[in-house]
This record gives C-alpha cells, sequence and structure tokens, in this order.
C-alpha cells in the first residue's frame, strides 16, 4: 500500500484580478536615495522588542528622516511592501505613475511589543503594465509610535503575463 503522488490540473480562476502571479523582490533590489539606506544585517537596537524569523539579522532597506521619495519601478496589475512593523513604524506615502500621495500608517497594533512582519498592499487594480512606485516618509507620526521608521524586507508584486 504505497501512496502515489497524482498530478491535478487547477480549476478555473474565480477571480481575473487574483494574485496568481506574485513574487517577493528583495529590498536590496532598490537603489537607497537621501534619507534611506540598505542595512545588510538589520536587528533592533532594544533587545526587549520581540521579532520573528525572515525579520531580523537580514538586509532591510530602511527610512529613517522624511524627505525623498524611493523609486521602484515594476511590472505588474499590483504591487504591495513587507516591513518589520516595530515600536517605532512611522508613516509613508506613496503614489503610483506620479498620481495622488496617499498615506499608510505602518505602526500596527501588535508593534510596540513586536518588530513584526507587515504586509501592505499599496495598489492593486492596475493595467498589467510598468508602473512606478514612489515612496517617502513624512513627518507625521502615529501617536503610539516612538519614531518614525520604515524597515522594508520586501516589495511583492503580482507579475504582468508574458503572451507568448
Amino acid at each position: 500500500d504505497i501512496d502515489t503522488l497524482i498530478a491535478h490540473s487547477m480549476p478555473e480562476k474565480l477571480d481575473d484580478a487574483c494574485y496568481d502571479n506574485g513574487e517577493l523582490i528583495f529590498a536590496e533590489k532598490v537603489k537607497p536615495i537621501a534619507g534611506w539606506e540598505f542595512v545588510k544585517n538589520w536587528k533592533p537596537d532594544d533587545k526587549k522588542i520581540r521579532t520573528r524569523d525572515n525579520y531580523v539579522k537580514v538586509p532591510m532597506l530602511t527610512g529613517k528622516y522624511p524627505g525623498k521619495a524611493l523609486k521602484f519601478q515594476f511590472n505588474g496589475n499590483a504591487v504591495g511592501i513587507a516591513v518589520a512593523a516595530g515600536p517605532d513604524a512611522g508613516i509613508i506615502e506613496f503614489r503610483i505613475d506620479g498620481g495622488k500621495w496617499e498615506a499608510q500608517d505602518l505602526f500596527t497594533k501588535h508593534s510596540t511589543t513586536y518588530h513584526l512582519p507587515w504586509y501592505y498592499t499599496l495598489a492593486d487594480g492596475l493595467t498589467s503594465d510598468m508602473h512606478i512606485l514612489e515612496l517617502r516618509l513624512i513627518n507625521e507620526k502615529n501617536k503610539k509610535s516612538n519614531g518614525n521608521v520604515a524597515r522594508i524586507r520586501y516589495f511583492y508584486v503580482n507579475k504582468s503575463k508574458i503572451e507568448k
């Protein structure tokens, strides 16, 4: 009585906008600009704040100062960031293709005790083309946060399908 693997076909998509071609892109693929730095082996200064595997002692793109917008070019219909959201998490503004700036608070209800992984989908429903995400820290911060920092581990994209 040996178990054998049997190939099954995938069912039809329930939603044409599903993220069936998603990809995590390491933050070190993005060139830092003024106000941002690439930290090769990030770990928190406060040892009392807990962390999660794959979000400590790893590369992080870190922004500490409000300023110029970081640019990330991608080909796809959705984009987001995966961050370490700790007690000093700030607020970012972002826009796609030069559009209207929108704010995203990176501080979570768990941020006071953890530098935990948190995923923010910044834009979806885009055309499946090349786009530019611009992202910047702002001076405003969550009243519960003790800082104004962004630590990006990954960008994520639902990539456009390449037609053959």
